[in-house]
């Protein structure tokens, strides 16, 4: 099968939400794909390397995670239906369940577990078709908090917003950029794979 040569696994069995995929009760599903092979290895150095989408959506969010910081993670957000395709270079991926669940949830990451900086804006999380957390400062003893980032893919552009309003595309706080024609590549074969 074409896609056990490019990323060494069957994703076409993850869209199908066998078990290599988790889905959540609200429909958003999750694949881990092998990270094995020199295509998936291009694309991510990272071990941790994920792909989300919403059933029924042609909208994807990829995450390369790195283990280090949250600041080098690598995000790409893409709508097959639009030919969309664009690289973050910011936060992290949370499922939206989980905030929709747990008012006072706890955020793990290298050091200690951290609080959301601002309570779950609950209309802007079902509006949302993925969620980030961003780590800021907090200038207090507590020296960093998660900034819930709402992402929606709208008319083949994405729109970005936090708890405290909409965020200027081009805001130096959320490094965002072109994709390249080598990693458009191999997502799309990632996507092609994936959607079989």
């Amino acid at each position: 099968m074409a896609s056990y040569a490019v990323f060494g696994f069957d994703l076409a069995r993850a869209r199908s939400g066998s078990s290599v995929s988790e889905c959540s009760s609200s429909q958003e599903c999750i694949f881990h794909p092998s990270n094995n092979d020199m295509q998936s290895k291009l694309l991510c150095e990272s071990s941790n390397f994920s792909v989300v989408w919403k059933k029924e959506s042609t909208k994807y969010l990829i995450q390369c995670r790195s283990g280090d910081s949250a600041e080098d993670n690598v995000i790409w957000v893409a709508e097959r239906k639009r030919d969309f395709l664009r690289r973050l270079n910011f936060g992290r991926f949370i499922e939206k369940d989980m905030l929709m669940n747990k008012k006072d949830i706890l955020i793990h990451d290298k050091f200690s577990s951290r609080k959301l900086c601002h309570p779950v804006d609950v209309k802007k999380l079902q509006l949302s078709d993925f969620i980030l957390l961003n780590k800021r400062s907090t200038g207090e003893d507590d020296p960093y908090c998660y900034d819930v980032n709402y992402l929606a893919i709208v008319n083949g552009k994405l729109s970005l917003s936090t708890n405290a309003g909409p965020v200027r595309l081009g805001d130096a706080n959320y490094p965002m950029s072109s994709v390249d024609a080598g990693d458009r590549l191999r997502i799309n074969k990632l996507l092609d794979a994936l959607t079989r």
